[in-house]
Formats: structure tokens, sequence, C-alpha cells
């Protein structure tokens, strides 16, 4: 796999680590139903194998928590409702609780 951002990202990053910054990294939100056939658990599991050893930033939370029932969106399949913001934002504070705590 090769995605042409991801040195300019990692250039990004870098920088940010160069001044100090600890760069950590979740995936968007995506519509679970919108998904194409071929992200099934495997290609998906590849895809965040890869992230995690490509990119210059912690990963924090697992691919799968990115992904939501349509009810929990609105306009498109990656705008979260109020409640999936919720529920994002709570998934997001439990995965930054986990690694602050860990660098503890």
């Amino acid at each position: 796999m090769l995605f042409s951002y991801i040195d300019p990202l990692n250039a990004v990053y870098d920088k940010f680590t160069a001044d100090g910054i600890r760069v950590l990294f979740t995936y968007a939100p995506r519509n679970k139903a919108a998904l194409s056939e071929e992200s099934d658990s495997d290609a998906l599991a590849e895809l965040d194998a890869w992230l995690r050893e490509t990119l210059h930033a912690e990963v924090i939370s697992p691919i799968e928590d990115s992904l939501y029932p349509g009810r929990y969106l609105f306009g498109t399949d990656n705008h979260l409702s109020t409640e999936g913001a919720e529920i994002r934002s709570e998934r997001i504070r439990r995965d930054l609780l986990e690694v602050l705590d860990d660098a503890e």
C-alpha cells in the first residue's frame, strides 16, 4: 500500500515531534454501511497495521471504533449526529486516558 500523502504528513508530524510535541492519531468517523465490499475486516486490519507501522504518530484508537451505523450520522457518511458525536467523544476520551496513563 502506498499513499502519496503519507510522506508530507509524516514530515509535519516529524516537525511537531522535533518541537517536543507528542503526535497522536485517531481515525475519522465513517458510516459502516458506506464501506465498499473490499473494505472487509481483513482489509481494515491490513490498513490499520500499515498506518500503525508507517505513520510517524501514535495510533491510539482501533479502526473499528471509527465505524458507525448510519443512525449516528447525518448529511454525509462522515458527519456525526449529536448522539454520534457524544459516543465518539467518549471513545476518544477513553483512548486518550489509556495512552496518558501508560505514559506515567
